[in-house]
């Protein structure tokens, strides 16, 4: 599973360096997302916190432009390994909504077009989420 999220940032950090800047499409979409998991975090509903970070990601390939990207992205079944992680952050008390500031952080990157700083906020987010399979919970 760790190898997975190692794969899944390099998808990422590709896609992120060939969507920027951002269109005005792509930031209204991704801030969707963020809105919609704060909303879920607030609400206790982990499920569609889940739903919501990984429409986010997903977009983020999406918005690479990268068709190829996206098949890969698809066939590693992030909707149940995103969920599988999700859950175990959930269960070992770190609470998502750390993770939702994380991807507010990540969104202003993208904003500024800040591809470095994007790139810093997405390798966070991804290796603390994939932590939790290092911690033997």
């Amino acid at each position: 599973m760790r190898e997975s999220y190692e794969l899944r940032l390099m998808l990422e950090i590709r896609s992120i360096e060939r969507g920027l800047p951002l269109t005005i499409e792509n930031a209204e979409k991704l801030q969707t997302c963020i809105t919609n998991m704060t909303a879920a975090v607030a609400r206790g509903d982990s499920e569609q916190y889940i739903d919501w970070a990984l429409n986010f990601h997903r977009s983020l390939v999406e918005m690479g432009g990268n068709g190829i990207f996206l098949k890969l992205w698809d066939s590693l079944h992030w909707d149940v390994r995103g969920r599988i992680a999700l859950r175990r952050l959930a269960a070992v008390g770190a609470g998502l909504a750390p993770v939702v500031a994380m991807h507010a952080s990540l969104m202003q990157a993208l904003h500024e077009g800040d591809t470095g700083l994007a790139v810093e906020e997405l390798t966070s987010i991804l290796q603390s989420v994939g932590d939790v399979f290092a911690t033997g919970y």
